[in-house]
């Protein structure tokens, strides 16, 4: 069996995961999200890990009423912008900043994804 990667997915469910990202790079999104949009649960698996607040200004997890949590499972944004890219073969990034580096991989992935559907 061929493992399953995000370049063996449908040009369209990659679209909608990082149009759901937005070009997001600091996010850490609910593993549900990728499931609702038909990735397969062994690939969610696969970007889906345990976050944990280090009490710092850019380290402290928030939930949505704004409490400080100690940690969560999920999925980082950017974290799964690199593994697509990694996927497609798109090359990575040479930004620095996570919200520059994120939005570079995005173009990226969306140029790749338009080029396959010609």
């Amino acid at each position: 069996m061929t493992k399953q990667t995000f370049a063996t997915l449908p040009a369209h469910t990659v679209r909608a995961v990082i149009e759901h990202l937005g070009g997001d790079g600091h996010g850490l999104y609910d593993p549900v999200f990728l499931t609702d949009l038909g990735v397969p649960d062994a690939l969610v698996n696969s970007v889906t890990t345990i976050h944990k607040s280090d009490g710092s200004y850019k380290g402290t997890i928030f939930d949505a009423n704004g409490d400080i949590i100690k940690e969560t499972k999920a999925v980082y944004s950017l974290s799964l912008y690199r593994r697509i890219s990694d996927d497609l073969g798109v090359g990575g990034s040479q930004m620095l900043g996570r919200g520059f580096e994120a939005r570079e991989l995005h173009g990226k992935i969306v140029a790749a994804l338009d080029a396959g559907a010609k």
